[in-house]
Parts: C-alpha cells; sequence; structure tokens
C-alpha cells in the first residue's frame, strides 16, 4: 500500500496534494522500509464548529522517522491522539501493520474498543509533549492528556528507577502471564517473578541508554534535556513498533534539541522502530526526518522527502503569516 491507494481507497475530497513517491527514500534509509506500517483514511476530527482534521489520508512507512509539520492549530497532536485512541474521531479508519484497528465510520467493537491501552498492546506508544510542566520541576505532567499519560506523572521524590520500573509493568511490556515461563517459573510467587522481570527490563533500559549513573537520583532533580530522553526510554518498555512524539523538544535550548533529536535517531536504530513526530517548526521537520506530511488547518497540503517539500509552495505557505 502506498499514499496514492490510499488516496484513491478513501476518495479524498480535501485539497490537492503534491504527491510524491517517498518509498524510494524510505527504502534507502532502513531495508524494508517501503512497506506501510500505518495508515489513515479519511480521517475527521471535529473542534467546535470546525475541524480539527479533515477528511485526512496518509501512509506512514516502516521504519522512517516521519514528521507532522504544520503551524499551531494544524491538527498535529489531534492525529496523534487518534492513532493512540486518546480521543476518536468522527468518521475515517485506521490501519496498523495491514489490519484494521479502527473503523470509526461505523459504531462497531473496532471503533468502541479503540483505547490508549489497546494501542500500547498493538505496539504503539506515545511518549508526549511538555514532559516538564514547569522550571520548577514541581511536577511532572503532559498537560491535557491525563487519560493517556496518568502513568508518566510521578512524584517528585520518584527517582529515575522507579520511574522506569512503573513503565516496565505498563501493558505490553514484559510482565504479566507471558513471563512465568522464565527461569524462576515454579520456584518463585508469579508477583516476585513479575517484579525480578520488571526489574530486570528497568536495568536493562538503563544501562543500555546510559542512564544508570542517574538511577537513584530524584526526577525533580533531573536536567530538562535528560528528563526528555528518560520519557522516550520509558516507552521503550512497551516494546513498541510505533513511536508518537508531540514536539519532543518543546522548552530544550537548541543544543539540547538536537542533541534529543540525535538521540532519537538511535532509538529508532536500535530498536527499528517507525517514530511519528509532530514539530511545528519547519526547520526541524526538514532537518530530523525522512518523510514530512504538511498540515493546515487540518488539511494536509503537501508531503514526501524533505528535498521535495522544501520548496513546496504548499508547505512554505502554510507558515505564511503564521509566526
Amino acid at each position: 500500500m502506498n499514499m496514492t491507494d490510499v488516496l484513491a481507497r478513501a476518495g479524498d475530497k480535501s485539497k490537492p496534494l503534491k504527491l510524491v513517491d517517498v518509498s524510494k527514500r524510505a527504502k534507502e534509509k532502513e531495508p524494508g522500509a517501503e512497506a506501510a506500517l500505518l495508515a489513515l483514511e479519511r480521517i475527521n476530527i471535529p473542534h467546535g464548529k470546525t475541524a480539527a482534521v479533515n477528511n485526512l489520508s496518509m501512509v506512514v512507512c516502516a521504519g522512517v522517522i516521519a514528521a507532522l509539520a504544520g503551524p499551531a492549530g494544524a491538527g498535529k497532536t489531534s492525529i496523534l491522539n487518534c492513532i493512540s485512541g486518546q480521543i476518536k474521531p468522527a468518521g475515517g479508519r485506521i490501519v496498523f501493520k495491514g489490519k484494521m484497528i479502527a473503523d470509526f465510520s461505523t459504531r462497531n467493537k473496532k471503533a468502541a474498543g479503540f483505547s490508549p491501552g489497546r494501542a500500547k498492546r498493538l505496539g504503539i506508544a506515545y511518549a508526549g509533549r511538555d514532559v516538564i510542566a514547569n522550571v520548577g520541576h514541581d511536577a511532572i505532567a503532559n498537560i491535557g492528556h491525563d487519560a493517556i499519560y496518568k502513568d508518566a506523572i510521578y512524584k517528585k521524590e520518584d527517582t529515575v528507577y522507579s520511574y522506569l520500573f512503573g513503565a516496565c509493568g505498563a501493558t505490553g511490556g514484559v510482565t504479566g502471564p507471558r513471563s512465568a515461563g522464565g527461569p524462576l517459573s515454579g520456584i518463585l510467587p508469579l508477583n516476585i517473578v513479575n517484579k525480578r522481570s520488571r526489574h530486570d527490563r528497568a536495568m536493562a533500559l538503563l544501562d543500555e541508554y546510559g542512564f544508570v549513573y542517574l538511577k537513584d537520583e530524584a526526577m525533580s532533580r533531573v536536567p530538562p534535556g535528560q528528563l526528555k530522553r528518560l520519557e522516550i526510554v520509558r516507552a521503550l518498555a512497551a516494546a513498541p513498533s510505533l513511536l508518537l512524539l508531540d514536539e519532543p523538544a518543546s522548552g530544550l535550548s537548541l543544543e539540547e534539541a538536537w542533541e534529543l533529536y540525535d538521540f532519537i535517531r538511535l532509538v529508532r536504530r536500535r530498536n527499528k522502530l517507525t517514530v511519528l513526530m509532530a514539530t511545528e517548526n519547519f526547520e526541524t521537520a526538514l532537518g530530523v526526518s525522512d518523510h514530512v506530511y504538511v498540515l493546515d488547518g487540518g488539511n494536509l497540503v503537501a508531503y514526501g522527502a524533505p528535498e521535495h517539500v522544501m520548496d513546496d509552495p504548499l508547505a512554505t505557505g502554510a507558515y505564511k503569516d503564521k509566526g
């Protein structure tokens, strides 16, 4: 399935798009990346009397870093919230790994049952935005998305270790019935086996991404740039196939931001992930991603490889007179 197929299948009635073949670039970036991991078909998300997202169809290839770019209010966060099960659109479908996981055009179980928990079980992790709620670090929360982010809020006395340990018990992680068949099965109670598995997974993540030295540090004392990385590492505990990021570098300095983007590339490569990232910054989208999808007023106005999108008048026009 490619973008043209999806648009034809969806009978898209939004404004004309500049269609660009992105599969070749995807293949160059990651072997096998030409396969579609995620497809959105005619997604409609209302916002009052207007549309936050208007009849949107798009495909994200496997193994790439894709950017949702556009000014504030373009519909980027709404799309991520839809994919993660946080909100239910008024219409449209979501296809993930070749299977329809939600059909919002009919009132069936696939629509009614699509939730953040189910999205996580399917392999969709949302690391979110606004990890740092305030400069004083008195509380860390993802503002306005309590339903999906409630497990990411922590007490300021929590340590880096306990922050990751909690995620390793989340749906889609390494605990639960699957952990009962390990070497400790039959020797220790299942809850002890689960705790040991969670501990091992948390320590493995700390070690792999260089946070062992911070494991006993209070979360309230961790620098902003490290907090952003920890939120991404925490999302990896569920072993996702698709990682969603909403303005991941928000609040960081320019140097910290590019260090974070390097970290995102590292995470993608090590875990063979697909990353879908929302950003208002057009230059960031062009510099970080393999594919760029430009939104304006809830419409997808341009998409393709950065070198194609950067001079597209529909893409650049989305930012004119908008700050």
